[in-house]
């Protein structure tokens, strides 16, 4: 009995293989260097494992490329295995879509979404997730519901020092978008932040 052979599976498992080289590829053939690029990545990845809970924090200059390293980190993220990859950007339309803009012109699979436009019909079981979410409540609360059904998450929080931080932590409290993005990891997720400003990096 001859299989069936699904084109479209094949296809689709063709793009979403060695996406972490692609990028490295585009970038160079952009006239442009990869180096701290790949010792970014690689730094990230040899320390996932010890921070399943916990938390990672990438510093660059403002205007240092971070962009292009998100790209390159959530590609090869993607390589690893790691199924749901959540961008967190400051409360900004502009800049939500310019984010979405970017990283859809890298080709990345699958394709960014909005969380918001997700929480409608949440990922589905086995699916890959790549999504965008404004750090405001309304939208991260549509966020935790979209990826409801696909964890643990990895959280790439661009902007780490902005909001996110709980600036009650010596009330003994703990502010609305802080608990949010605590929500949004869960028990197993991961947080990476992604700041400029050194002294305010800090767990959640």
């Amino acid at each position: 009995m001859v299989k069936h052979i699904d084109i479209k599976t094949i296809l689709a498992d063709a793009k979403l293989a060695n996406q972490y080289a692609g990028q490295l590829a585009r970038i160079k053939q952009e006239d442009n260097t990869t180096d701290m690029i790949e010792e970014a990545v690689k730094g990230v990845l040899d320390n996932l494992p010890k921070a399943k809970g916990n938390s990672l924090v990438i510093y660059g200059d403002p205007q240092s490329g971070k962009t292009e390293l998100m790209i390159c980190l959530t590609a090869r993220l993607l390589d690893a295995g790691h199924h749901s990859i959540i961008h967190l950007v400051t409360d900004s339309v502009d800049l939500l879509t310019q984010n979405l803009d970017r990283f859809k012109l890298a080709g990345l699979a699958p394709a960014p979404r909005n969380a918001t436009d997700v929480a409608a019909t949440p990922v589905t079981t086995g699916h890959n997730a790549l999504l965008f979410c404004k750090k405001n409540a309304k939208d991260l609360a549509k966020a935790i519901t979209a990826i409801a059904n696909v964890r643990p998450v990895i959280v790439i929080d661009d902007e780490a020092d902005y909001a996110t931080p709980n600036a009650k932590v010596n009330q003994a409290e703990q502010t609305k978008i802080n608990k949010l993005v605590s929500d949004l990891l869960g028990t197993d997720g991961v947080y990476n932040g992604d700041t400029g400003a050194f002294e305010s990096q800090q767990h959640l």
